[in-house]
């Protein structure tokens, strides 16, 4: 893997770590029993974001880095509440009784 490519990498995962922490300070959030700390939380969710936007503005043009960075922000937020939905989902399954035999 070359050094561009790990960069890239690096700062995709900033991104979305830096997404999913804001994610989880909302009040309606469906991953946590209770929401981060809004103070604390937000902030080092923005300095993730910003230093992923960072690392691809370092990499491409400022303003493609921020279109990459924002498309992938809305691809983590409607993927966290798809995915908690397909885990409560499996969940249930999960803990439902199974009927032996066919009625």
């Amino acid at each position: 893997m070359n050094e561009s490519a790990a960069v890239v990498l690096l700062a995709t995962a900033l991104v979305a770590a830096g997404t999913a922490s804001l994610y989880l300070t909302a009040p309606r959030q469906q991953w946590l029993g209770r929401p981060l700390s809004s103070r604390h939380w937000r902030g080092i969710g923005a300095l993730l974001w910003l230093a992923g936007w960072w690392l691809w503005g370092d990499q491409t043009r400022p303003v493609t880095a921020l279109f990459v960075a924002l498309m992938l922000s809305m691809l983590v937020l409607v993927a966290m509440p798809l995915l908690a939905v397909l885990r409560e989902a499996h969940q249930a399954r999960q803990s439902a009784p199974r009927s032996g035999g066919h009625s």
